[in-house]
């Protein structure tokens, strides 16, 4: 045997006995200085741990999670630790077995990278035990330390949440999820599938799907809340953050996008209280299926939180490089105007564009013009008092 061709052996065995021996395996070091490691529990399962560097520390001793629906109240958590960890140049490969209260079972393959302050998970699940009418998610999520209070946070959704509260009670970033210490929520709902964690000493976690695809069905948009769907064309994840029951809080994503709402969304009063209601969504547990989706963990240091703000969403917008479209901003103008000029009404001596018309008569509203656009005849601008 040729000198190379043995040193590549013993250099690729001498790193298959380093992952399987021993109590940790360092993946490596975050642009923040935080380590992420692998690290070996009693029974011989294998967590993830973020730690050092100044940031809070974030765990979780079972990567592996999934959800199994099987109709009505049947509803099963199931986790495990990883069997298997597998280092290579820049990247560990870790294996886990999900089974348990029924005849459902997964194999979960998982590729952890890291990129400057980035932790990168590529995950692949398989369905090696089916259920007959029976669905799942799976998800990804870390916990930090007992000691962090839900309160001692403030939460970012772009389009939807910033810090606290401040859409109408029942919206998906609304008073009520925060009071129940639960954001669940549809990354098609989101102007980026992003949701980050911004702790009091600057210290800040963020969770973003980098290859969205969003995937969905006629059947499934048009369903009741309490309607569950299963179907394995949903291509759509969901993001969030809860309470622990023990302490501490987790962030994560799972697919597909199940999410926990509160009913009347957006219409809600500020105070209002209703029953969640779980909107379950979920692929078949059927033998043969898999899925596939990726994760990106980022972690920060911000001086406030809207620099937290910034940098999370420069993050996700250098991730996902969205596409411009060109448009011909002439003929835009030109369209748009034309457009608004054909909607001005006269009413006695004013005149302007009302703010509601109907998209099938074509007849207006109340006439309430827009003060802006609202002129005399003759060109005198109306007072205030003239205004219908």
């Amino acid at each position: 045997m040729k000198p190379q061709i043995l040193t590549a052996l013993l250099y690729l065995t001498g790193s298959a006995l380093l992952a399987q021996e021993g109590n940790q395996l360092d993946l490596g070091r975050l642009q923040t200085g935080a380590t992420v490691a692998f690290v070996r529990d009693v029974g011989g399962e294998w967590g993830i741990e973020i730690s050092g560097g100044g940031a809070p520390r974030l765990t979780q001793p079972k990567p592996a999670q999934i959800e199994v629906f099987a109709g009505g109240e049947n509803v099963r958590q199931l986790a495990a630790g990883y069997v298997s960890v597998q280092k290579e140049p820049d990247a560990i490969v870790a294996k886990a077995n999900v089974a348990g209260g029924g005849k459902a079972a997964f194999v979960v393959e998982d590729r952890w990278k890291i990129s400057g302050a980035t932790l990168l998970l590529d995950r692949k699940v398989s369905v090696t035990g089916a259920e007959t009418n029976a669905g799942f998610y799976s998800a990804i999520r870390f916990s930090t330390a007992p000691a962090v209070k839900w309160e001692d946070a403030d939460y970012f959704a772009p389009g939807l949440l910033y810090g606290e509260p401040h859409t109408s009670a029942g919206a998906p970033g609304g008073s009520l999820p925060y009071r129940v210490k639960l954001f669940s929520i549809r990354e098609d709902y989101l102007s980026a599938p992003l949701f980050g964690v911004s702790f009091r000493d600057g210290n800040w976690a963020a969770v973003l799907d980098p290859a969205p695809r969003g995937d969905t069905t006629q059947a499934e948009t048009t369903a009741p809340a309490a309607t569950p769907i299963i179907d394995e064309r949903i291509q759509f994840g969901a993001l969030g953050a809860s309470e622990v029951p023990k302490g501490g809080m987790d962030l994560g994503f799972w697919l597909p996008g199940t999410t926990t709402e509160f009913g009347g969304g957006f219409g809600m009063r500020e105070g209002t209280t209703a029953t969640p209601v779980v909107r379950r969504r979920y692929h078949p547990v059927k033998a043969g299926f898999s899925q596939s989706y990726q994760v990106a963990f980022r972690f920060g240091k911000s001086e406030s939180f809207s620099g937290m703000e910034r940098d999370a969403w420069r993050w996700a917008w250098e991730s996902l490089k969205p596409k411009v479209t060109p448009v011909d901003v002439e003929v835009v103008r030109r369209t748009l105007t034309d457009h608004l000029a054909d909607r001005v009404l006269t009413v006695e001596d004013r005149a302007g564009v009302p703010f509601v018309i109907d998209a099938v008569s074509g007849k207006p509203g109340s006439f309430r013009p827009a003060l802006m656009s609202m002129s005399r005849r003759g060109g005198q601008a109306p007072d205030r008092k003239s205004v219908v």
